[in-house]
């Protein structure tokens, strides 16, 4: 079966540049290029083609994975790949390059590691700081978190209940 998507007209500057592209925003190509169908859920179909009037509109700026979800790189990646093809800037960054990464003109921030384990303290700070900022900034975020109730214990409530109030979750077993 053929997952390709991408219209070789409309996306004509995306196909010029693909390779550099992807190696820019940390997707791969195919999943530029390919139907986000095969790897995600109807929710997260529905979260991205909301994408822009829940950004205009200051709604809900983020998507959390939470608990044992399947593929969480693959589901990413795909997300990832429909914003480039709807010319929304997307890059996928893991938690490690977070911290001295300049998000500021990345409108689809995705984290695939945001949460698998407790991290420094002055991290923790600079996550809530970033979280905050891109919510103001009216700027979506797309996070992992293996444990729940463990990143409210090691990333402290603040950040938690940001997470809860302005993400929209979506919890385990997954595909």
């Amino acid at each position: 079966m053929d997952d390709r998507i991408i219209d070789p007209v409309k996306h004509d500057r995306i196909l010029a540049d693909l390779d550099g592209i992807s190696r820019r925003t940390g997707i791969h190509s195919s999943f530029i290029t390919d139907s986000m169908r095969r790897w995600c859920d109807d929710e997260e179909i529905q979260w991205v083609l909301n994408l822009r009037r829940a950004l205009a509109d200051g709604e809900i700026t983020g998507l959390a994975y939470i608990g044992k979800i399947t593929r969480v790189m693959d589901r990413m990646q795909a997300i990832g790949g429909a914003c480039i093809r709807n010319f929304i800037e997307a890059r996928v960054v893991p938690i490690e390059d977070l911290v001295d990464y300049d998000h500021s003109n990345v409108s689809v921030l995705l984290v695939p590691d945001f949460y698998t384990g407790d991290i420094p303290t002055w991290k923790r700070t600079k996550l809530l700081s970033m979280l905050l900022g891109r919510h103001a900034a009216r700027q979506a975020t797309v996070i992992y978190v293996s444990n729940g109730q463990a990143m409210k214990r090691d990333y402290g409530e603040p950040l938690t209940n940001h997470v809860n109030e302005t993400f929209f979750s979506i919890s385990g077993p997954g595909i």
